[in-house]
């Protein structure tokens, strides 16, 4: 076997060792798609059953999946009637938003009131 040959050999090997490692990767792709698929489709389905279970119940909120802004700038209204620095009314803000299960761009506070007892 001469210099020729084993190079020919060398590169046949390869390729054909990096087409089996394409083949299996776009295999494990398909294999998670369809488990997060089953998985998506299990959770749908048992917060269908959940509803049924609370309708005699009155509920406060719908436990729907609402995508929620983590990071970036944010924003909400607010009108301030007590003496409160930005950084509280910010804090009261994101609190509220957190407890709706909304994005702070979609909660309108309309006045803050200082309660003193």
């Amino acid at each position: 076997m001469n210099l020729g040959d084993r190079l020919l050999l060398g590169i046949n090997t390869t390729i054909t060792a990096m087409l089996i490692v394409f083949v299996v990767l776009i295999f494990l792709g398909y294999v998670i798609k369809i488990i997060s698929l089953f998985v998506e489709k299990m959770n749908l389905n048992s917060h269908k059953s959940d509803e049924v279970d609370n309708k005699s119940e009155a509920p406060v909120l719908k436990d729907e999946f609402i995508a929620t802004q983590t990071t970036g700038s944010v924003c909400g209204e607010l009108k301030l009637e007590a003496e409160l620095n930005d950084e509280e009314a910010a804090a009261i803000l994101a609190v509220i938003a957190h407890e709706l299960r909304r994005p702070l761009n979609e909660v309108k506070i309309k006045s803050i009131k200082l309660i003193n007892r």
